[in-house]
């Protein structure tokens, strides 16, 4: 039986023809191209918006001609705050957002058309990382997502998530005391740049969308001007600014030049990739630029204060949008898609699919494996800070070679025999592809070393990617971290000899300790490695304030050794030997991992029943409670999303580890805690009642449906569906 036609095929057919635009080198302009497809593609898609599955607000397209105006808006609302002067320098403006990439990359288009340098900067950063970027790239406002002129008292409505972003930007204006002052700007809302979709009703053509646009004026740009800012993961310690000039722009802009994968108006899943990160930017703004790649966007609504808001993007409610919307071209973190790998449902929309990519870190091989064996076309992107370095995309794709991509012919690359048969990867630098300038530099030949390592496939002439000369750490969510600024805290301990972290292509990282001579223990002894992590956690803390949110360490992934039967091994300097170490415990750490599931030891022995042997709810609820807030490391409303409170993949892991201890020590009962329990339960209430539930042997179905709160909640606040016609054709 055919299924029947995704809501974007039902109207893709009916949207004009893409102009794409001329991006010849000599003539091209960055600020000219952010409005080329308002006024020669308006009625083009530039994003399609999932409503709420099972709820009353409607899928709906957003045209360029939106945008446009939109951008006009934010554009008019920035020049109020900078000094704008036709000779000025233009201003660098920071972004630190994440909640909302249709914002995001409206807001991208809206700065560079006024001629000003966006600077990306991760929220996931530590307090010194993003004070290291704004000073360093000479940034004097920055968009934030709080209201900057209210203090908490005046906003006692105020999210957690929005709490935890003006805490940190406190901390960092603290940083940043001896740099100029910096004005923090609130980044807008989805219903201030498209204020019809508050109201639920179709938009209405700006016919003077043209002059709007002539009218915000342009900061110019040098040949050597930045296009905008990137910043690396901090291999140094600290995240490297990266300037992306006009010419090292343009390269990303043509690499669908030198693959065979037709893109143009294919509908990828925006939503599902951080709006800052430098994969996220190239499927869902940079190829809609060039090739008129259409984004998959969460729709906005309104939380119960009635304000504007969008979905938390996690395993489960991407699938349940891009299915929705019907997506062509899945693009995932390797760790999202090792959710859906097991998952039939999920399973079925991805063999669907024209293509499902990855990047930023490495798929483990037995789901890449069962995903192929299953008719997922499956393709490897891979990208530096020198642009795509892969040809994007290989049509047909490469089948049971999945992990292996070419090397584009749009650049110029030698590879430099390493160690173990690999090759570091080097680019030259030629018309078509260059590396990122610094400010002031002359486009002279430059030879770029990439420090990255590849593998050759051994027939074809395909690669794949090994990992760093430098030893940073790339987890399977494509998060990165340099382990030499933790290791360094850990190891400075006095308990501690030496200390190494891992983790490539794992879920977080985790750490070898080799205790001190006076501190050796037996490992084998539960007890004694308790007490030893006791003894060095204020050390293991210590490291957690300077690591990005990514690279936090939790009891569970320390790994302690005995020196008396595996003394680690030492380089000349009595340092830890990396790679001789890793391959020495490597059981060890892949025991770390596959022990499933991961058992937390650290839970303490808690009774989930009363003395007559009966399911204390109440006791469930408070021990969940303060689950939370030890691995949160704050209070947790009871009925919010704990992912709007600053849960990430690092709390879910932690709090899945608890519960299995928990479980383990207070029941006899042999109960399997499901990987994506915390995403279809995110919050205290609903995470006990999973737990009351099948501790009384009830039928799972049967719980309280956990979208019940936010159905009621957009039931309250949403205006009723409003049908509006579509390019005069199509109803929507």
């Amino acid at each position: 039986m055919e299924s029947s036609p995704s809501y974007f095929e039902k109207i893709r057919a009916e949207f004009p023809e893409f102009k794409r635009p001329d991006l010849n080198l000599k003539t091209y302009n960055p600020s000219s191209l952010a409005e080329f497809h308002p006024l020669n593609n308006p009625n083009c898609p530039f994003g399609v918006l999932a409503g709420s599955e099972g709820h009353s607000l409607p899928q709906d397209v957003v045209t360029w001609n939106e945008v446009g105006s939109a951008m006009v808006s934010a554009a008019s609302s920035l020049l109020k705050v900078i000094d704008y002067f036709p000779t000025s320098r233009p201003p660098v403006i920071g972004l630190i957002a994440s909640k909302d990439p249709l914002v995001y990359y409206t807001m991208l288009l809206s700065i560079i058309r006024l001629g000003a340098i966006p600077l990306l900067i991760s929220p996931r950063n530590s307090v010194v990382g993003i004070a290291h970027l704004i000073r360093a790239s000479g940034c004097k406002h920055v968009y934030v997502e709080f209201c900057p002129d209210r203090t908490p008292s005046e906003s006692p409505n105020m999210s957690v998530s929005e709490k935890l972003s003006r805490e940190q930007m406190d901390e960092v204006l603290k940083e940043l005391s001896d740099f100029n002052p910096i004005t923090l700007l609130e980044i807008p809302s989805a219903f201030a740049l498209f204020p019809r979709l508050a109201d639920g009703i179709s938009y209405k053509f700006n016919h003077n969308l043209s002059d709007e646009l002539k009218a915000v004026p342009k900061f110019e740009h040098t040949e050597f001007d930045p296009v905008l800012f990137f910043h690396s993961s901090g291999t140094t310690g600290l995240p490297k600014l990266v300037p992306i000039n006009r010419i090292t722009f343009r390269g990303s802009l043509i690499s669908p030049d030198y693959g065979e994968f037709a893109w143009t108006g294919e509908l990828v899943s925006a939503m599902a990739l951080p709006p800052y990160h430098a994969l996220g930017v190239h499927v869902s703004f940079v190829l809609s630029l060039s090739r008129g790649v259409v984004g998959a966007f969460f729709r906005p609504e309104l939380d119960q204060y009635g304000r504007c808001t969008v979905r938390t993007p996690n395993p489960v409610t991407i699938m349940q949008g891009m299915r929705l919307l019907g997506c062509t071209i899945v693009v995932l973190s390797p760790l999202t898609i090792s959710e859906y790998a097991h998952e039939a449902s999920s399973l079925m929309f991805l063999q669907g699919v024209k293509r499902l990519c990855f990047g930023g870190a490495p798929l483990s091989i037995e789901v890449g494996n069962l995903l192929y064996q299953k008719g997922v076309k499956m393709s490897s992107i891979f990208g530096l800070e020198a642009g795509v370095v892969s040809v994007c995309l290989p049509d047909p794709c490469y089948g049971p070679n999945w992990e292996y991509f070419g090397l584009s012919s749009q650049m110029k690359a030698q590879l430099v025999e390493q160690e173990d048969g690999l090759y570091e990867l080097v680019i030259i630098a030629s018309d078509h592809h260059r590396c990122s300038l610094g400010f002031e530099q002359e486009f002279g030949p430059q030879v770029y070393h990439t420090s990255d390592l590849l593998e050759k496939h051994p027939r074809l002439p395909l690669y794949r990617h090994m990992g760093r000369l430098d030893d940073q750490i790339t987890l399977v969510n494509s998060e990165k971290t340099n382990p030499i600024p933790l290791e360094t805290i850990i190891a400075a301990d006095p308990a501690v000899e030496g200390a190494l972290l891992f983790g490539r292509g794992k879920p977080q990282v985790g750490v070898i300790i080799e205790p001190q001579q006076d501190h050796v223990i037996d490992t084998q002894d539960p007890l004694a490695v308790e007490r030893y992590i006791d003894l060095i956690w204020p050390s293991i803390e210590a490291a957690n304030k300077v690591a990005s949110a990514h690279s936090r360490l939790t009891r569970n992934l320390l790994l302690i050794t005995d020196p008396r039967i595996k003394p680690l091994p030492k380089t000349s300097k009595s340092a830890v030997a990396r790679k001789p170490t890793l391959q020495l415990l490597a059981a060890e750490i892949d025991a770390i991992y596959e022990r499933n599931p991961i058992e937390d030891h650290s839970a303490s022995y808690v009774p989930l029943t009363d003395p007559s042997g009966q399911i204390s709810e109440a006791s469930i609820h408070s021990i969940i409670a303060k689950i939370l807030k030890s691995v949160m490391g704050r209070d947790i409303k009871e009925e919010e999303d704990i992912f709007l409170q600053g849960c990430d993949s690092v709390h879910v892991a932690s709090i899945r580890s608890k519960l299995i201890s928990l479980i383990k020590k207070g029941t006899q009962k042999s109960i399997t805690v499901p990987t994506n329990l915390v995403y279809h339960h995110p919050t205290i209430s609903q995470l006990s009642k999973w737990l009351t539930t099948v501790l009384s042997e009830s039928n799972l179905q049967n719980a309280t449906d956990h979208l019940a709160p936010i159905k009621l909640m957009i039931d309250r606040y949403s205006p009723k569906p409003v049908l509006f016609t579509l390019n005069n054709s199509i109803t929507v």
